[in-house]
């Protein structure tokens, strides 16, 4: 029997609903019922701000409420569908409060699973990479791959600027609706292609992949929501896993 596949959303509610689909998309199933059990958690409201918490706004860190609500769910494996959560002032709380729980569960790590894919296939490469100012200014994947072959490239600051409004302007941005609106589209376009020297790109903000089709991008697409959607089979029933 498969294990409990839990999806934490919320930290935008479509990302999640994105990874969730990926997990059906890459299981081997000849019928519904040979589908995983998939558990989708959308907390979208009653967590604190992860920024505010991570940037000394607030002292109320999200991560314990949060693994106060997944633990009556009793999953068996759980991811989080936010990169910024797994900066370790939240994930490191999360993954401590989940284990002292009466079932604790395998936790996924997002942003690691996300380098053990660029390691196998980006070795010595540069990869541009799109994501929120939190993501950036608290340098997840910066020290993810500090001793790595692997060039990172980042927006300046002008244009991760136009990156954040993209995805949380509060009338047009993505984390909205999980849509992309024309202003998004404009700002998103014009920082990808200052990148034309990369090798790849990666989507470091879960709701990157829901537009990125509409985007006008020649570089390859490192999806994390697909990376992860696949960890999370492997996790529960590697038999499962497209290959």
């Amino acid at each position: 029997m498969s294990k409990l596949i839990g999806i934490v959303g919320g930290m935008g509610p479509y990302s999640a609903l994105d990874v969730n689909k990926k997990i059906f998309d890459n299981t081997l199933a000849l019928s519904d019922k040979e589908h995983l059990n998939v558990v989708l958690l959308s907390f979208c409201s009653g967590i604190p701000g992860r920024t505010k918490f991570l940037m000394g706004e607030t002292l109320e860190n999200p991560a314990s409420s949060l693994a106060e609500k997944i633990s009556p769910f009793e999953v068996d494996i759980v991811a989080v569908a936010c990169h910024t959560f797994h900066t370790p002032p939240m994930f490191d709380v999360f993954e401590a409060d989940l284990q002292k729980s009466t079932h604790p569960s395998q936790i996924i790590h997002l942003p690691n699973a996300v380098k053990k894919e660029i390691l196998k296939h980006y070795e010595g490469k540069k990869i541009a990479v799109l994501s929120t100012v939190g993501t950036y200014e608290l340098q997840l994947y910066q020290q993810l791959f500090d001793n790595s072959t692997v060039q990172l490239q980042f927006p300046d600051l002008a244009g991760r600027k136009a990156i954040q409004e993209a995805l949380l302007n509060p009338q047009w941005g993505i984390k909205r609706k999980g849509t992309l609106s024309a202003q998004a589209k404009l700002l998103l376009e014009a920082e990808i292609a200052k990148f034309y020297e990369a090798d790849a790109l990666l989507l470091a903000c879960t709701e990157l992949p829901l537009i990125i089709q509409q985007l006008e991008c020649s570089l390859p697409i490192i999806d994390p929501n697909l990376i992860l959607a696949r960890a999370l089979i492997e996790a529960a029933c590697p038999q499962k896993l497209k290959r």
